[in-house]
C-alpha cells in the first residue's frame, strides 16, 4: 500500500493534492470548529463587505433575527447568499399558503368586527360566526388564483375544514370562560380589537432598537398580525399554523426573537396605552400559548436583548459558523432546515444516527 501510494503522488501529483485539499476540507466541516470550511469568512475583503452590508441601514426583521438566532449559517445562506429551496410543483395548497388564507380571512373577520365596534364579548360571539361564514366563503372562492396553487379534487372539504377551524377559534376567543388570555396577563375589561397587520419600520417611521455601544442602533421593520385593547391595555397577538409552542425560553436563550420585537414596534404603534404583553394564536389546535408580560418578564428580554447582541456583532464580523442554538435530540439544529444539504453538521448528524 504505500508503495502504492507513492505511485499515485509522482504518477498523478494534481489530483493527489486536489484529494489532499479536499479532505482537508471535509475534516474542517465536520470538526464543527469556527474556520473557513464552517461558516467563519476568512477574506478580508468579504468580511468588510458583510461588516457595510450588515450596519446600521440593514433592515431586520423578526424572521431574519430569528434565523440568526437559531443558526448564523441558516441566516448567513437565507438572507445574504439569497439561496432558497428547490420545492416539486405540487396540487394544492403548501403550508405556506395555508397559513397566508387563513391569516387573510381572519384579518378580514376581525376588521369587520372593529368597523362594526363590536367587543369580543358572548352575545357577539353569532355576529362572528355569520361574519366568518361570509368573509370566508368570499375569500375561499378566489384563493386558489390569489394565493397561486391549484386545486385538489377533495378542494371542497379543504374549505369546509378551514371553516371549521377558524369557527373553534372565535368560539374559544369570544366565551369568557375560555379567556386565558386576561387570565395569564392579569388583565381585567372589555377586549375589543385594535389593529389588524399593523405594519412598523416602512416608509418614513423607522423602528430602531438600541443594542448599546457595541451594536448601536439596529433598524426593524414587520407586521403585527393583531392587536387588541383590553382597558388601558394592548396585547400583541401572532397567528401561527402550527402546534408547537414558543415559549417565552426562546427569548432568553437567543432563539426566538418575534415577540421581543413585536413588544418593541407595540410601544411605538399604540402610543397611549400600556403594552401588557403579548402570545401566538396556534391554529393547528386553536389554542393561545406563549404568553409573555411585557413588564414581568424583564430578566428574559434582557436575557434576549444580550444574545441578539452578540449575533449581530459575530455576524458583521463574518462568523456565520454552524453552531446550533439548541440541538435536538437527534443533534440537529432544528426539526427541518431547508439548508441541510449545504450543511455538514446536518448531514453529519443523519449519517450518526444510521
Amino acid at each position: 500500500l504505500l508503495d502504492m501510494g507513492a505511485w499515485l503522488i509522482q504518477t498523478y501529483p494534481q489530483q493527489w493534492e486536489r484529494l489532499r485539499h479536499h479532505r482537508m476540507m471535509e475534516l474542517g466541516r465536520i470538526g464543527h470548529g469556527k474556520n473557513a470550511y464552517n461558516g467563519v469568512l476568512s477574506s478580508a475583503r468579504l468580511k468588510d463587505y458583510v461588516q457595510h452590508r450588515l450596519g446600521k441601514e440593514y433592515t431586520w426583521s423578526a424572521t431574519r433575527l430569528t434565523d440568526q438566532g437559531q443558526c448564523g449559517f441558516r441566516f448567513f445562506a437565507k438572507h445574504l447568499l439569497k439561496l432558497s429551496e428547490r420545492k416539486e410543483p405540487e396540487i394544492g395548497m403548501d403550508v405556506l399558503q395555508r397559513g397566508s388564507v387563513l391569516h387573510a380571512i381572519l384579518e378580514e373577520v376581525y376588521k369587520t368586527i372593529r368597523e362594526q365596534n363590536l367587543s369580543i364579548t358572548p352575545q357577539n360571539m353569532e355576529v362572528a360566526h355569520a361574519l366568518l361564514d361570509d368573509i370566508g366563503a368570499r375569500v375561499l372562492k378566489t384563493a386558489p388564483r390569489d394565493f397561486g396553487f391549484r386545486p385538489t379534487a377533495l378542494w371542497e372539504q379543504e374549505k369546509a375544514n378551514i371553516l371549521q377551524k377558524l369557527h373553534q377559534l372565535i368560539e374559544e376567543d369570544f366565551n369568557p370562560e375560555k379567556d386565558t388570555i386576561a387570565k395569564k396577563l392579569g388583565i381585567n375589561g372589555t377586549r375589543t380589537p385594535y389593529r389588524l397587520e399593523a405594519s412598523f419600520g416602512f416608509d418614513n417611521n423607522p423602528l430602531w432598537l438600541d443594542l448599546g455601544d457595541d451594536v448601536g442602533e439596529i433598524r426593524l421593520r414587520g407586521k403585527i398580525d393583531r392587536m387588541d385593547i383590553i382597558g388601558d391595555a394592548v396585547v400583541v397577538m401572532d397567528y401561527k399554523s402550527g402546534s408547537t409552542e414558543i415559549k417565552p425560553q426562546e427569548i432568553a436563550d437567543g432563539r426566538n426573537y418575534q415577540m421581543l420585537i413585536y413588544l418593541q414596534a407595540a410601544r411605538q404603534i399604540a402610543k397611549g396605552y400600556r403594552v401588557a404583553g403579548g402570545f401566538f394564536w396556534h391554529l393547528a389546535d386553536v389554542k393561545p400559548k406563549g404568553f409573555v408580560h411585557a413588564d414581568d418578564n424583564e430578566e428574559i428580554l434582557t436575557s434576549g436583548m444580550t444574545h441578539l447582541t452578540h449575533q449581530i456583532s459575530a455576524s458583521r464580523e463574518g462568523n456565520f459558523a454552524i453552531e446550533p442554538n439548541k440541538p435536538q435530540p437527534n443533534g440537529l439544529c432544528s426539526r427541518y432546515c431547508e439548508f441541510g444539504k449545504l450543511c455538514r453538521h446536518y448531514r453529519g448528524s443523519q449519517e450518526d444516527e444510521e
